[in-house]
């Protein structure tokens, strides 16, 4: 089905009408569309299957992180572009009012999210060396730049939680000046610990850390032998393989809820080699698509309720275009119909 794009105000009536009566789910997804006038994507929003557009496709935008604040606000994370410069900025929208946090310049993103339990609005992402022309792992608190890295060297930062006790931590790579390989990387109150030593590519994308203090960091490796992706999962930074290296697979959001941590991901198809949306329940995987057409998981999460979502896309069946998607127990819902491109990237549950 195609949910054609309201007002902000009209998806703010709708939550609050669903919220409010205190028998709903209120279903939040983050992501992107794109203009069928210019090509140009644009940050979308989608409640309860209605999509508001928070840009209107004159450049490219989209939005990668979203967080619900104990205030009620509703923020999403990801970049706009200048219009004099064709440089990327990093960009807020807080309740549909962006605000940007670089000048355009140089190249900045914000890739990832997160907001305390205080009402700090973290954002996780990139600026640009001025000097070097590298990518600098970059965070911003309350819209205040902190940069993780120096510029001597490609770094990002994907993903950061804040834990009740204040720790902020913050997943991505960085680069080794010896092989140029990419390493998977967390900061804590921004110490830099390395998850993987640079002889092979490796990212750290997201992150949650558990009632007890466990740290579960999802990405990938890259195996050796066949050069594949394989989707990771690090848990106080020891890692366990979710594939095996054969074909590719790729492991982009944590989730714990109890006992249990869900990763979404893709793997990959024998038969097609096409990519399979997929959820690790306990390492053990769950395929949400065949392997038909491409698909992919870029988050998940667990419910109050305990039903497990997870966003991403599937493919249109006669456009092969990306249609924006979402899982709840493994059943799809679709939020475009794939006449234009469009990317689910994170999503969030409100009971």
């Amino acid at each position: 089905m195609t949910i054609k794009s309201v007002s902000w105000i009209a998806i703010l009536l709708v939550a609050l009408s669903i919220s409010g009566c205190g028998s709903g789910t209120t279903v939040y997804v983050a992501g992107y569309t794109t203009s069928a006038t210019t090509g140009k994507t644009i940050t979308t929003l989608w409640t309860n299957g209605l999509a508001a557009n928070l840009t209107d496709g004159t450049e490219n935008d989209a939005a990668w992180g979203m967080a619900v604040s104990n205030s009620g606000n509703l923020d999403l994370a990801g970049y706009t572009t200048s219009a004099a410069t064709g440089k990327t900025i990093t960009t807020l929208w807080t309740n549909g009012t962006p605000t940007n946090l670089t000048d355009g310049t140089q190249i900045a993103a914000a890739w990832g999210m997160t907001v305390s339990n205080g009402g700090d609005v973290y954002l996780a992402g990139q600026t640009t060396s001025a000097t070097t022309g590298k990518a600098i792992a970059t965070i911003w608190k309350n819209g205040i730049q902190e940069n993780l890295t120096d510029g001597t060297e490609d770094a990002i930062a994907w993903g950061m939680t804040v834990t009740n006790s204040g720790d902020v931590y913050v997943t991505g790579n960085t680069t080794s000046a010896t092989t140029g390989k990419t390493i998977a990387t967390i900061w804590k109150n921004g110490t830099a610990t390395n998850l993987t030593d640079g002889t092979q590519n490796a990212e750290a994308w997201r992150i949650a850390v558990s009632s007890s203090g466990d740290v579960y960091v999802c990405g990938f490796t890259t195996s050796a032998t066949t050069s594949y992706n394989i989707a990771t999962v690090w848990k106080n930074s020891i890692p366990t393989n979710l594939t095996d290296g054969t074909s590719q697979g790729l492991a982009e959001s944590v989730a714990v809820s109890g006992n249990d941590v869900y990763v979404a991901g893709v793997s990959t198809s024998a038969t097609t080699g096409n990519w399979i949306a997929t959820v690790w329940k306990n390492s053990l995987p769950t395929h949400f698509t065949d392997g038909t057409k491409g698909a992919g998981a870029f988050w998940v999460t667990v419910s109050g309720s305990g039903d497990v979502y997870a966003a991403g896309f599937t493919t249109g069946a006669t456009t092969n275009n990306a249609v924006a998607t979402y899982w709840k127990n493994g059943t799809a819902i679709y939020l475009t119909d794939g006449t234009e491109s469009a990317l689910a990237e994170q999503i969030y549950v409100s009971n």
